[in-house]
């Protein structure tokens, strides 16, 4: 399972380089969110291979989830350029190959590894405990 935290920066482990047919392949990630069905779909950044030579079997992507800047969702650079408005919650995530950077995964070559992603929201800056005699309860609030 992949954990992603709302908020903030993150660092994506998938195995995709080992199942790839393509020779330099862009990585369409495609999340279907559990509940309500809605789909996200995102080009991000991956790491340089030089740079992995401690995880061989994994390739690094990077992920912004920042409601408060645009979604940019291709053609990215560096590791803070790619940024996605996913929701919290639980996420079917498919990983397709492709030519191009393209966000319609009927264009793309392969499905390269299917995960499951959980997205954590962001850190609440505001808690209420709420206590009786035999039990406390922690509310968490936005602010």
């Amino acid at each position: 399972m992949i954990y992603l935290q709302a908020g903030q920066n993150n660092e994506v482990y998938a195995m995709c380089s080992r199942n790839k047919s393509l020779a330099n392949p862009y990585y369409l990630f495609s999340f279907k969110h559990m509940l309500s069905g809605e789909t996200y779909r995102v080009v991000p950044y991956k790491l340089p291979p030089i740079v992995q030579g401690y995880l061989p079997e994994y390739d690094i992507f990077y992920m912004n989830i920042d409601y408060s800047i645009p979604q940019s969702l291709t053609g990215n650079t560096t590791s803070g350029s790619t940024n996605v408005h996913l929701q919290e919650g639980d996420y079917y995530l498919k990983v397709y190959e492709e030519i191009n950077q393209g966000l319609n995964p009927q264009t793309a070559y392969d499905v390269v590894t299917e995960e499951i992603v959980r997205v954590n929201p962001q850190t609440p800056e505001t808690t209420t405990t709420y206590g009786g005699p035999d039990d406390v309860f922690i509310i968490y609030e936005d602010d």
